[in-house]
């Protein structure tokens, strides 16, 4: 499970209001398209995160077998790979999936589960990395472990963060020295750290790799890359609400990777399609990641409203998603109400 500690954080970014409003277009794009999202996670994980891909109209697939992995790559719209329960044939099909999905453009999330517990678990994250993921979803500890030990193997004159190695084959014989950036951080999945020094190495890491950071926690921070190189220029989006019961079920933040898969495939679709002729999903970069966390957030605080504990708010949860992700609906009790005016492009960028 992902618990991420309900602390505050700070940082510039637009706060979004009006959820249901500003996601139901998004949310409909998503589940007219039917993406097919190749799930690599932990078997603790895999059924919450299957289950929020199908309450959303995604469709998952949860393959992990090492000679099956590049063929499911190339059918699915974004791959999403969670470091849970890593064993070495696991963490070898990871590497398999994420460098053919580099290598046919298919878009894809790192989940960096508890990175900064152990040295050989932050290697196989760096190596993760270097192959070149669209999103890098994590909580303020996972983030700055990551970004740490990216300094440390530049200073070391290991390869770069989005560096292409192969076909994603592992590097055998990876150096071994305890150092400052391999010293635990976190505690297994809890975020420990202060958000704004995660903030911080959000900042750096993206701009480094050229990727999106969706740090996630009581605040969730989507932060793009400022050199833009391959990616539009995109500004810091700051999402606030959501439940603290998250952190009292199993692989709730593992679902939300999950999730942001699911949206970065629909909207890199609906670009393909015309999206801007149809209506589809617009914004820069940064937009499905945002879309995702609005939405789990959202769904989140309703289900959390009933709830009697964590196994009520589970099933709540799935049902709120379902509910959120199926279009307008006349209004009704508890259903929100007075979205705010304009398009989602206005209140999702800071520009």
């Amino acid at each position: 499970g992902r618990g991420e500690r309900e602390r505050g954080g700070g940082g510039a970014g637009p706060r979004m209001a009006g959820p249901f409003a500003l996601v139901e277009g998004p949310a409909a794009e998503l589940r007219r398209s039917r993406q097919l999202v190749h799930v690599m996670t932990s078997a603790v994980a895999a059924r919450r995160s299957a289950d929020v891909l199908l309450a959303c109209g995604a469709t998952p697939a949860c393959v992990v077998r090492r000679a099956e992995v590049e063929a499911f790559v190339a059918k699915c719209g974004a791959l999403c790979v969670n470091v849970g329960m890593l064993t070495e044939d696991r963490l070898e099909a990871s590497l398999l999936a994420a460098g053919r999905a580099r290598d046919l453009g298919v878009p894809w999330v790192l989940d960096p589960v508890a990175a900064g517990g152990s040295p050989a678990r932050l290697r196989a994250c760096i190596e993760l990395l270097n192959l070149g993921p669209r999103v890098v979803r994590g909580n303020p500890s996972e983030i700055l472990a990551l970004w740490d030990a990216r300094g440390q193997t530049r200073r070391q004159g290991g390869p770069e963060a989005g560096g292409r190695r192969g076909r994603g084959k592992r590097k055998r014989g990876a150096p071994r020295e305890d150092s400052q950036a391999e010293r635990p951080r976190g505690r297994g999945p809890d975020s420990t750290c202060d958000p704004e020094d995660g903030l911080r190495a959000a900042r750096s890491l993206a701009s480094a790799c050229s990727t999106i950071v969706c740090m996630t926690g009581a605040v969730d921070f989507i932060v793009g890359p400022e050199n833009g190189a391959g990616l539009d220029r995109a500004d810091e989006i700051q999402i606030e609400g959501g439940s603290s019961m998250c952190t009292a079920i199993t692989g709730a933040g593992c679902a939300l990777s999950a999730l942001i898969a699911a949206f970065v495939a629909a909207w890199d679709s609906a670009r393909g399609e015309g999206a801007a002729a149809r209506g589809g999903l617009p914004g820069d970069s940064c937009t499905p990641a945002a879309y995702a966390c609005l939405l789990f957030k959202a769904a989140a605080a309703r289900a959390s409203r009933d709830a009697r504990g964590p196994g009520s708010f589970a099933a709540a949860l799935l049902d709120q998603l379902n509910l959120l992700s199926s279009g307008p609906r006349p209004p009704g009790p508890g259903a929100p109400r007075g979205g705010p005016p304009g398009g989602a492009r206005a209140l999702l960028s800071n520009r």
